[in-house]
């Protein structure tokens, strides 16, 4: 992180306050924003109340400096690196997404902390030269370092190794939720929208490496269509009851597999 003197976290939930408190665990100066300054105050607050502690010391806190979306977007031309970890709501993303590319920095990295929204549904109307995308080939890189560190760590302990993908919801409901999201945004019609991508890509790595690989996407595809109920909470996209059930399920064949057979997982 030597070209990152300072950054911005934009949301001062769970989350983002957390992010905040890494950032400045690595002696990184951070702008916590949120809707107002009392929010992200609070959100700062209760980041130094959790246990176990996200802040490796209590000074670490005096490194986020907090402000509002309304008052303080400008100062984001002073960060580094933008990391956005607003409500899971693609709408109020792609919002403070348009802001932002008036503000940054030409050279600015901007992040996404989405648990299920494709990076693409955020930025495909943005400057194709933003960076948005910045590092996406060393990213992929970057992954497969670190599974092949982890995956050495927990072989030393004597432990078993596997990886699991989660699927969006808008893979999982393939072109039906696609053509959803496009009445809503209209201007993404005739866009090349591969949302298995991910997937692929993860399962031909760990294959690449002889790492075990299980994907949730065919099953969850198959649980959507049944009688369970729904699979994720409609306000964030989070999984239901069911949902877990259904990963829990899968994860747990997944292991039992590996146990007799020693194998890569479908």
């Amino acid at each position: 992180m030597s070209h990152i003197h300072s950054a911005a976290v934009l949301g001062a939930g769970t989350m983002g306050a957390q992010i905040a408190a890494h950032l400045a665990n690595a002696g990184v100066p951070v702008l916590l924003l949120d809707l107002d300054r009392a929010t992200a105050a609070e959100g700062l607050r209760r980041a130094q109340k959790l246990k176990p502690a996200p802040f490796f010391t209590r000074a670490g806190a005096d490194l986020i400096s907090i402000g509002s979306f309304d008052d303080d977007l400008p100062r984001l031309r002073e960060c580094d690196w933008i990391i956005e970890a607003i409500v899971e709501r693609l709408d109020i993303k792609r919002q403070l997404t348009e802001k932002l590319e008036q503000v940054r920095a030409p050279n600015a990295i901007v992040s996404s902390n989405t648990s299920g929204i494709p990076i693409a549904f955020l930025v495909y109307s943005t400057d194709p030269e933003a960076p948005w995308a910045a590092g996406r080939e060393a990213a992929w890189a970057r992954l497969e370092v670190l599974l092949k560190e982890t995956r050495a760590g927990a072989e030393a302990l004597g432990a078993d190794y596997g990886v699991v993908s989660v699927a969006s919801v808008y893979a999982i409901g393939g072109a039906g939720e696609l053509e959803k999201m496009i009445e809503t945004y209209p201007d993404m019609r005739g866009f090349g929208w591969d949302l298995e991508e991910p997937g692929r890509r993860l399962a031909e790595l760990c294959e690449r490496n002889a790492i075990p690989f299980r994907g949730l996407l065919a099953g969850f595809r198959q649980a959507a269509q049944g009688s369970a109920g729904p699979l994720h909470w409609a306000f964030d996209r989070h999984w239901t009851p069911a949902g877990h059930d259904r990963a829990a399920r899968e994860i747990a064949a997944f292991i039992q597999a590996q146990g007799s057979e020693g194998s890569p997982g479908p």
